[in-house]
């Protein structure tokens, strides 16, 4: 009833303001009509059970302005309409009068669809046409959806507020929400996992919390002696008072075993910082020396270190982090150019389809979430152990991988890495142009027109730091022109946009260079990874059976690119730099076939990041960042939405929080 109660208002209200002008313009009669209709809707037809009389007026009040229209093109004169012909002709004499009197000339102001629905004399008199009501401002934002949007600004970071984008480094130090948990109908294991995590961090949050002064104490004694009888003694007082402190944890199997557990990782990590802080304040001595000088008096203490408990806290500075994720709030940030950052392929995934329906022409928002985090954590933390790190993002269709694979490129081109991206490998299987065998790799074959639009991405997105490098490899060298060896990358890259036969072999040259040098991180991203596992749709009369799709490994294209799940003597090495690979589930790829790829992936020793659905608040901060920038009904209802617990609970269960359902659910 509720729902069909909200589309009679909508109805209502367009109903009349598409007749509005024609009832103006066929009389005062009319227009009292009019008037009395929305009076009478207020009264007694705004209930569920009135529908079907609320209709018949409806259709009465349609005929009845038509045939005024017609009336007033005959030159007829003004008759009041049929409907509520008692109570026009009531206000008829007083109409006239009104009529009389002197009119001035108004300007039209912009009518705001959050005002009430009550139609005034003054509105009538502006005459005001459909044309002339706005549909968005950003005046007409709520203050709920005002108070909860928070953007990153690198002003607090280094000064500057016109960048809107944060590197790797900065994602991987935001605090953002925790994300939602897993469903247990949907997947038992991983609710399982989930259900412990949060048991350790409760458990390691209140051991921290009673042992933190003491520790600090016992780091001011002065023998190793006295400081072991305090650890001592906090391992036989803190199991005891956390019994007192979680009345109903302490009944479950093995407790006091489990906050022995967490204490001791505790203080190990107070160990690591110790240790840290002295080699950081003896800047004249060796940081190694210094390591083992200063915590000396530290490593006497005998800490038994039991890890049969895995903790996803391995520090503390990452234990504050997870610590401030508790009361964290989501950050949006804003790409406002994608051409800067997104040159010739644009994004992946529906997300533009969010800036496409926005009344906000200029905002191209992306909500940071926590998944986005980890893996800019694994991308700087690969890059800083001087290893290339390989990572695998998967999720329900629809949760968000394109988003994040999308916000990953734009922080990683943002630091400075150079990106490859390739946002639709579906269409690089199946949409080649033209396949030809390679002329520098016998038993090939090369698709130059993706390689001319690779080469173009690399040269607009990177030309400055192509510019400083060259080929290294010989061999390599060996397989472009002579007069092209001694080019830069980017003007390589230049050329090989340019020039359709000399793009395969310039590609891949480029590529390779690429994966070998160790001046700038290279990343790879791919979406839709693993519809290339899928069957091949390359052909050519040359390949060994015509009837067959070429292999990917067998094309220029992709052979320098395939360094997960395809087998180690096919995958290439990269030195310095990282693979990110969305799986797609809308493409028409079996599914076993998606579920041995990521076996593969996996087994190879890939980095898993599963994207999740919206957790309540990233749901709630979302619909309020859809009314800041007006899309679908929350353009016109944004308010009466955001803030009325009980339609933001009805699209929760409408769309199950998963982002592709809330933007067809705030559209339809």
């Amino acid at each position: 009833n509720q729902m069909l109660l909200r589309h009679s208002r909508i109805a209502y209200r367009t109903l009349l303001r598409r007749h509005i002008g024609a009832a103006s313009s066929a009389g005062p009669s009319s227009v009292n009509s009019v008037r009395c209709f929305s009076k009478k809707w207020r009264t007694e037809y705004n209930r569920p059970d009135k529908f079907d009389k609320l209709e018949e007026d409806f259709s009465q009040l349609e005929e009845d302005v038509d045939v005024f229209r017609y009336a007033q093109e005959a030159g007829e004169d003004d008759v009041p309409l049929d409907l509520f012909k008692e109570e026009a002709e009531q206000t008829y004499m007083q109409s006239q009068r009104q009529d009389r009197a002197p009119q001035q000339k108004v300007k039209v102001k912009p009518f705001a669809l959050n005002d009430q629905w009550e139609i005034t004399e003054d509105d009538v008199a502006k005459s005001l046409q459909y044309e002339d009501l706005i549909e968005w401002s950003p005046e007409l934002v709520s203050a709920t959806t005002r108070k909860r949007l928070v953007f990153f600004s690198s002003a607090n970071i280094d000064g500057d507020d016109s960048r809107t984008v944060p590197t790797l480094d900065e994602l991987a130090k935001i605090p953002l929400p925790l994300p939602s948990p897993p469903i247990p109908a949907e997947d038992s294991r991983s609710y399982s996992k989930y259900r412990k995590r949060i048991e350790q961090r409760r458990i390691l949050t209140a051991v921290s919390e009673l042992a933190e002064g003491r520790v600090a104490k016992i780091l001011r004694m002065e023998t190793a002696e006295e400081k072991q009888a305090a650890v001592d003694a906090l391992f036989e007082s803190i199991p005891m008072e956390m019994e007192e402190r979680e009345g109903i944890m302490k009944g479950q199997p093995k407790f006091q075993e489990k906050v022995q557990k967490a204490l001791t990782r505790y203080l190990i990590s107070i160990k690591k910082q110790e240790k840290k802080r002295h080699a950081l304040s003896e800047d004249s001595v060796d940081v190694d020396a210094a390591n083992e000088a200063s915590g000396d008096e530290i490593e006497k203490i005998e800490i038994k270190e039991d890890d049969s408990l895995p903790l996803e806290v391995e520090d503390l500075e990452e234990y504050a982090l997870g610590n401030a994720d508790v009361s964290a709030a989501p950050v949006f940030m804003d790409l406002k150019s994608v051409d800067k950052y997104f040159p010739v392929t644009g994004v992946s995934g529906r997300i533009s389809e969010d800036w496409d329906l926005a009344a906000d022409e200029n905002s191209k928002r992306v909500m940071l979430r926590e998944p986005m985090r980890r893996i800019a954590q694994q991308l700087v933390e690969a890059d800083a152990d001087g290893k290339p790190g390989n990572i695998v993002i998967s999720g329900k269709r629809g949760v968000g991988k394109s988003v994040a694979l999308n916000a990953i490129v734009a922080a990683a081109r943002q630091q400075g890495s150079i990106v490859l991206y390739l946002p639709n490998c579906e269409y690089l299987r199946k949409f080649g142009k033209y396949t030809e065998p390679s002329p520098s790799h016998p038993g090939m074959f090369d698709l130059p027109i993706h390689a001319m639009s690779l080469c173009k991405q690399l040269e607009e997105a990177h030309g400055e730091q192509l510019a400083t490098l060259k080929l290294t490899n010989e061999s390599i060298m060996n397989i472009i022109p002579e007069e092209y060896r001694s080019f830069n990358l980017q003007q390589l890259a230049q050329t090989g946009r340019d020039d359709v036969e000399l793009s395969s072999a310039i590609y891949f040259s480029v590529v390779d260079e690429l994966m070998n040098q160790t001046e700038f991180p290279f990343i790879v991203a791919f979406d839709e990874y693993n519809t290339l596992f899928d069957e091949p749709q390359h052909f050519h009369i040359d390949y060994m059976d015509a009837q067959k799709g070429i292999p990917h490994q067998n094309m220029t294209l992709f052979k320098p690119l395939l360094t997960m799940g395809f087998g180690s003597e096919n995958s290439p090495m990269m030195r310095r730099g990282s693979v990110i690979a969305s799986i797609d589930c809308t493409r028409p790829v079996k599914r076993d076939v998606t579920e041995n790829a990521v076996e593969k992936i996996l087994n190879e020793g890939a980095i898993h990041v599963d994207i999740s659905r919206y957790s309540f608040l990233e749901l709630n901060h979302m619909l309020s960042n859809y009314e800041a920038i007006g899309v679908g009904r929350l353009r016109v209802y944004g308010a009466e939405v955001v803030e009325n617990a009980a339609e933001v609970a009805f699209l929760r269960m409408k769309t199950g929080c998963i982002g592709a359902n809330v933007l067809n659910g705030i559209i339809i």
